[in-house]
């Protein structure tokens, strides 16, 4: 990038050419000296900085401050963050794309097989290398008056395919102080996910496309690692006369429930006493909630661990007239299945919460949990539950029956629920960030993550070899 002339150089060749001018007009005859004005003072302004991507005096030194200790690496591009420069206008941080080892899945794969990458000034792209594909690793480097230096592994990747047909994507974008990376493959199954990172914070959010190509069947997911929400939404055929001729389409949605490991302490007894806090999922009906009657003014908190399930429930009326449901089905159907048989009925419980007996309902006679119910500390706590599963069920609901005075308010669900149809029961999200854990720090559980420097902020379990 070719720098910008200084304006003060291009005044006074403006004025040299204007004295020349000048003498050319008058025939080169002698005029007599003018007294020069007063100079003019104007206010300073801080010129915009126009720098190339990396200062053209310092690339080589990040470059191999990018590679340091290890080998085999190739810097294949350094992109800058976006948002953050220092006095003189250079980056502060840089995405440093590496290139590493060659790993080869077919005997017949060349040794020498070229990496497939393209750059358009916006996006990294990276193309399928079937049969062997090289390790690519997305780093931030902070750049500071000592000098540049690796900092965190963001993400990788090793587009081998990426599934049987052959059609791995990878895209990298780099772009406001964030890192997107978004890749596709499969086979007749076909899927794309994607994840944002924040080079300061971490990582903000996930996401998954899944669709078969010879139906319509497809999945969407998201979760939103901030807010510690999710959702996910599929459809599938009701089974038809036969293959060629699937029934009518179903669509389902739910919210997604986080699992994670807690301290053993937690799940025995500190969750009478602790908060859930921000390591659950908020549940209301402005958040991530379906309300199937009335307004229900609860707000749920839920997290899974083990084959555990914790609850917490705050109401503006008290949940003494109210009922709590647990619906769930040992497996849960998805856009995976080619077609679905007839509506099958969950299973359930119901937790009458001012007197904590429990019911079952639905298909089951026998309840599938121990629940323990803890009482209010005070006046306006949260009732807390926990349900300890003989077996974790794979689709989960809770329908919450809202009853303030005596009245029914509402009834709000974690998902599009039909209790005469299991298909439309949850799902889990047990795949957390790498690192999170749940402290306990003031009776309330808090998330924290503990990362690694060569340990990538999101999990890619289509990089070979971390599958």
């Amino acid at each position: 990038m070719t720098a910008r002339p200084d304006s003060r150089i291009v005044a006074r060749l403006g004025a040299v050419v204007f004295a020349l001018l000048g003498v050319w007009v008058t025939g080169c005859r002698a005029t007599p000296p003018t007294p020069a004005p007063e100079p003019v003072l104007l206010p300073a302004v801080e010129p915009t900085p126009v720098t190339p991507d990396v200062d053209e005096v310092a690339e080589e030194a990040v470059r191999q401050a990018a590679c340091k200790g290890l080998s085999p690496c190739t810097v294949l591009g350094l992109r800058e963050a976006g948002v953050s420069r220092d006095s003189a206008g250079r980056p502060r941080r840089l995405v440093a794309l590496l290139a590493r080892d060659t790993q080869r899945f077919v005997e017949s794969a060349p040794p020498d097989t070229p990496l497939d990458h393209r750059f358009d000034g916006h996006h990294d792209d990276f193309g399928a290398n079937y049969g062997a594909c090289t390790v690519v690793e997305a780093w931030r480097v902070d750049l500071t008056s000592g000098g540049a230096a690796r900092s965190q592994l963001l993400t990788t990747l090793c587009n081998d395919g990426h599934g049987a047909a052959g059609v791995g994507e990878d895209r990298i974008t780099v772009d406001g102080g964030r890192l997107t990376h978004e890749q596709r493959g499969g086979s007749a199954w076909r899927w794309s996910r994607h994840s944002v990172i924040d080079l300061g914070s971490g990582l903000l959010e996930v996401g998954e496309e899944n669709g078969w190509t010879f139906g319509d069947n497809a999945e969407s997911v998201t979760w939103d690692h901030v807010a510690f929400r999710g959702a996910i939404r599929w459809r599938a055929p009701r089974c038809g006369p036969s293959p060629q001729e699937p029934g009518e389409l179903r669509e389902h949605a739910a919210a997604l429930l986080p699992h994670l490991e807690l301290d053993p302490d937690f799940s025995a007894q500190g969750w009478r006493r602790i908060g859930l806090g921000d390591c659950a999922t908020v549940i209301d009906a402005e958040h991530g909630g379906f309300v199937l009657a009335g307004e229900p003014s609860v707000r749920l908190r839920l997290l899974g661990s083990g084959d555990q399930l914790f609850v917490e429930l705050e109401d503006d009326d008290g949940p003494s007239g109210d009922q709590l449901e647990i619906w769930y089905a040992e497996r849960a159907l998805s856009y995976f299945d080619h077609c679905l048989e007839p509506p099958e009925a969950a299973s359930g419980i119901a937790v009458a919460l001012g007197t904590g007996r429990v019911t079952p309902l639905g298909a089951r006679a026998a309840p599938p949990a121990v629940v323990e119910v803890e009482a209010p500390a005070r006046s306006g706590a949260p009732r807390r539950l926990a349900l300890r599963f003989a077996t974790r069920p794979d689709a989960l609901t809770l329908v919450y029956r809202d009853v303030d005075g005596g009245a029914p308010q509402g009834v709000l669900a974690t998902s599009r629920f039909d209790p005469s149809d299991r298909a439309t029961l949850g799902r889990w999200w047990p795949r957390s960030e790498p690192g999170l854990g749940c402290r306990a720090e003031d009776d309330v559980l808090q998330r924290r993550v503990e990362r690694k420097l060569d340990r990538p902020l999101v999990e890619t379990p289509f990089v070979p070899g971390a599958r």
